[in-house]
């Protein structure tokens, strides 16, 4: 049995286990939603940087198809405690919302 007290932990409950080990990524946007995502992505061996995230407008969308080529798999970006885009990037929030859906 899981008992989850939040969103997040519901996640991480539920997709995270059935996930390789090194497949396991979380990203939380904090005040710099594009060079925390970076982070992520170069962790996972797909080197980028913030700037190359935000623009062009298809920068992440680019940076992921690469890293799913390279590891021959799809790749799910899970945007952990997403409305801190709103509360601590909000000069952040519309370009990071644009990304994403590229």
């Amino acid at each position: 049995m899981c008992r989850c007290s939040s969103r997040s932990n519901t996640c991480a409950a539920t997709h995270r286990p059935s996930a390789p080990p090194a497949w396991r990524w979380i990203c939380r946007p904090g005040g710099a939603p594009f060079d925390r995502l970076a982070g992520a992505l170069a962790a996972a061996g797909q080197p980028t940087n913030g700037a190359q995230l935000r623009d062009p407008p298809d920068g992440l969308a680019v940076a992921v198809r690469q890293l799913a080529r390279a590891r021959g798999a799809r790749i799910l970006v899970f945007i952990d405690q997403f409305e801190e885009l709103f509360t601590l990037a909000a000069g952040d929030a519309v370009a990071f919302c644009e990304a994403a859906a590229a």
